[in-house]
């Protein structure tokens, strides 16, 4: 007695899961799904602009791409947890054909590339990416990475550069060559001529030391020289007799008292540890009361106000930012000015 046993018939038939996950689909399930859509969304949209700016094309194509083909993986895919998105390491792989055959080769290459999906899908050949070593998918992930790094180099620095070969060792040959275009940020023109511009017509008011601080000749002489070339800029530039008070006391007042009010807890424990001219700044701060507090803000209010009204003539104010010249690394106090005999403390070279 025989049996004879026929072997099953193998279909292609294809149902998208999408078909048979809906006639169990629940409330919950739609609420994580649209959870989880909308965090996918907020990450994917500007991934892939950030990719089809990097990959040669406008930032719109890849908004549409990341749009479309997210619709069609959820729709079309053969697993309820399909994952699909944007992927950098196919900005390589666009960019250069791209470059070479431009936007119209783009889209037959992906046609091509969906077509060999399909027949790879058809003939099971998924399986084959088991059999990659893993020493050949870091390197291939890391070549991408140092790709995707130097495509960036030319918006990164501000080169003005025609166009930059896909190639990367002609890549950064061209680079080289043209890093003395270097411009942060890039704006396709010569940076001093854009300046030059921008200035030109622009009213300056020019202290040599606000009305109150003392300045070092060397500082005062180099400020001096400033407004002269702005001037020569094109700039309207009007030297200012201000009649600012000093806002020494009240800048301590908040100095000292937010060192204290940050460090109060840690003197009892940790204050033999505190470096010891920071103890002391501390301990300034403790002295202070609400009063003091209270004039310094009434202070700071009144410096604002003369501030203001020097703004309502001028468009800038050039003054100088210190009134030493460089000292010492290490040096807490400035040297004395010219003179005087005592140095200066932190408080006091720090007029501006």
């Amino acid at each position: 007695m025989t049996t004879d046993v026929t072997p099953p018939e193998r279909s292609l038939t294809f149902v998208p899961k999408l078909f048979t996950t809906l006639s169990h689909y629940s409330r919950a399930q739609f609420i994580g799904d649209l959870t989880a859509g909308i965090i996918v969304a907020v990450v994917a949209l500007p991934l892939s602009i950030a990719f089809a700016i990097a990959s040669g094309v406008t930032p719109d194509r890849g908004i549409v791409t990341a749009i479309v083909a997210g619709f069609i993986v959820s729709a079309l895919g053969g697993s309820r947890v399909q994952i699909g998105g944007p992927t950098g390491a196919f900005v390589v792989i666009v960019a250069g054909i791209v470059a070479k055959h431009g936007v119209d080769g783009l889209i037959v290459a992906t046609f091509l590339a969906g077509a060999l999906l399909i027949v790879m899908g058809a003939t099971k050949m998924g399986g084959v990416i088991k059999f990659v070593p893993q020493p050949v998918v870091i390197g291939f992930t890391s070549g991408i990475a140092l790709i995707i790094f130097s495509s960036q180099i030319k918006d990164g620095l501000g080169l003005t550069m025609a166009s930059v070969p896909s190639e990367f060792f002609e890549k950064w040959e061209a680079y080289g060559a043209h890093i003395g275009t270097l411009s942060l940020p890039a704006t396709g023109e010569c940076y001093s001529a854009s300046l030059d511009c921008g200035i030109r017509g622009k009213r300056i008011a020019y202290s040599p030391n606000l009305g109150y601080a003392r300045v070092e000749p060397e500082v005062a002489a180099i400020c001096e020289r400033a407004a002269i070339r702005f001037v020569e800029a094109g700039a309207i530039v009007e030297q200012v007799q201000l009649d600012w008070r000093d806002p020494y006391d009240a800048w301590s007042v908040f100095f000292f008292g937010t060192a204290a009010a940050s460090l109060e807890k840690k003197l009892p424990m940790e204050g033999e540890q505190l470096d010891p001219g920071l103890r002391r700044v501390v301990e300034q701060g403790l002295k202070l009361r609400g009063v003091d507090f209270a004039n310094a803000l009434a202070a700071r209010h009144d410096f604002w106000e003369q501030v203001r009204r020097v703004y309502e003539r001028f468009d800038l104010l050039l003054c100088p930012t210190l009134p030493v010249p460089p000292f010492a690394v290490g040096q807490d106090d400035a040297d004395a000015l010219d003179g005087e005999t005592e140095k200066l403390g932190p408080l006091q070279w720090t007029r501006f």
